[in-house]
C-alpha cells in the first residue's frame, strides 16, 4: 500500500486519450524527475520560508511558526504511510488535505528516534484536525532560522550528510548540535533532478 502511494505522489500527468504515446512519454519523464525543475516544487504547496543570508555552498533561511503533522519512532520505516493515512482522512474531520512538499525528519544526535513530518496546507493552518491514530500528533513549529545546504546525491545518506555539515559550519555560526533536519521534495521513484536538503537549527 506505501508503495503504491509513493508512486502515486510522484505522478505529476494523466494519460489523456488525445495524445496517449505523448502523454505517457511526458508522464514517464516527469517520474523520473527530467522535465521540471528539482523537487516536486511546481505540483505542491511549499512550507513557507524566506532566504536571510547566501554563503558559499549553503543559505540562512526563516521559516515561520507553522503547522506539521508528525510521527516518531525508532526509524522511518512506516512513517511516510501514517502520515499518509492522516492527510488522507484518517483524522477527527475525515478531511482530504493535499500532499506538501518537503517531507522533513528530524535527527537525534544525542540519542534514538526520529521524527518525520508533512507540512500542512496553508487551509488547514488555522485549524488543523486532530488526528485519530495514537502514533500521530499535531506540532506547531516555533518561528526559527535555519542553515540550509542542499545534497547533490539523489539518495544521500542522511546521517553522513549531517556530520558532514555540521563539520563545515564549526568556528563559523553557532548552530544547535544535538540534531539535524533533512528534506526531501521527490517521490522515492523519481531517478533524476531530485532536491534534497540538510539543515541545522542556527542558535
Amino acid at each position: 500500500r506505501t508503495s503504491l502511494i509513493v508512486l502515486i505522489f510522484g505522478l505529476s500527468y494523466s494519460v489523456s486519450a488525445q495524445d496517449p504515446i505523448s502523454d505517457i512519454i511526458k508522464g514517464v519523464g516527469n517520474l523520473l524527475g527530467m522535465n521540471r525543475r528539482a523537487g516536486e516544487v511546481d505540483n505542491y504547496q511549499n512550507a513557507r520560508y524566506s532566504v536571510v543570508n547566501r554563503f558559499q555552498g549553503y543559505e540562512e533561511r526563516r521559516y515561520p511558526s507553522q503547522y506539521w503533522v508528525c510521527t516518531r519512532g525508532p526509524s522511518t520505516d512506516g512513517m511516510f504511510g501514517l502520515l499518509f493515512s492522516y492527510i488522507s482522512g484518517d483524522n477527527a474531520r475525515k478531511a482530504k488535505i493535499d500532499m506538501t512538499v518537503p517531507v522533513m525528519t528530524s535527527h537525534s544526535q544525542v540519542g534514538n528516534g526520529k521524527d518525520m513530518c508533512f507540512y500542512l496546507t496553508r487551509e488547514y493552518q488555522r485549524n488543523p484536525p486532530a488526528p485519530t491514530n495514537r502514533r500521530v500528533r499535531l506540532v506547531r513549529m516555533p518561528a526559527m532560522n535555519l542553515y540550509a545546504k542542499t545534497i547533490k546525491a539523489g539518495f544521500p545518506n542522511w546521517e553522513s550528510e549531517g556530520k558532514k555539515f555540521l563539520s563545515e559550519l564549526n568556528g563559523r555560526v553557532r548552530v544547535d548540535t544535538s540534531m539535524f533536519y533533512s528534506m526531501g521534495y521527490d517521490s522515492p521513484f523519481k531517478l533524476f533532478n531530485r532536491r534534497n536538503e540538510v539543515l541545522l537549527r542556527k542558535l
